[in-house]
């Protein structure tokens, strides 16, 4: 059996591999530590290091779930972990991406040895599920932001006296008045910046 943690990164990952017969007494012992460029390249190489008799440990990230599909099926099981839940990497005083790898890979080693949970798993969602969630997600900012934009048209107008309700202002009938009010004023220029961002 082969153990490998991961530290995943945006743009690298570093992973430590050890096997059933690496020394538990000095843990720098037959360990081998090597770092990838998260890119066809070092997706590429990182591959050749897998076997079907490999476990994997990788904390729970944003870019987690889309790396982990990538090779799951080439291994014989990948934990995706909480990232609070290993206080032993998440807590250490002097972090490095390889003492969280090397930290990472222990902990799946002992886990499977022993058959104690030491990593919590995560369930990684479906890709389309992940991809309805990031939908959602961009939905919610864009209504965020459009009701921002609006509140402070709202009280762009409020300043000026310009008794326009914020019923106008998000129905698009009576925009075109709205842009005429005081041309060529510094709140004429910031309200029509704001309706252009509204698209109206």
């Amino acid at each position: 059996m082969n153990f490998i943690g991961i530290d995943l990164h945006t743009n690298k990952f570093t992973c430590c591999y050890r096997d059933e017969t690496s020394s538990t007494e000095d843990p720098r012992k037959g360990r081998v530590i090597e770092t990838f460029t998260l890119d066809s390249k070092g997706l590429g190489a990182f591959y050749k290091t897998l076997t079907a008799d490999t476990y994997v440990l990788v904390e729970a990230t944003i870019t987690t779930y889309s790396f982990v599909r990538l090779f799951r099926d080439k291994v014989q099981e990948v934990v995706i972990a909480n990232t609070y839940e290993l206080k032993q990497v998440s807590l250490a005083r002097c972090n490095t991406d390889k003492i969280d790898a090397d930290k990472l890979c222990r902990i799946i080693k002992a886990q499977v040895l022993s058959g104690e949970q030491l990593a919590q798993p995560v369930t990684s969602p479906p890709a389309v599920i992940q991809e309805l969630r990031g939908l959602f997600t961009t939905y919610r900012l864009f209504k965020k932001q459009n009701t921002q934009l609006k509140n402070r048209i709202h009280s762009l107008l409020k300043e000026q006296l310009h008794g326009f309700t914020q019923e106008a202002i998000f129905g698009k009938r009576d925009r075109q008045e709205i842009r005429a009010i005081a041309f060529g004023s510094p709140m004429h220029f910031q309200v029509n910046l704001l309706l252009d961002r509204l698209g109206g």
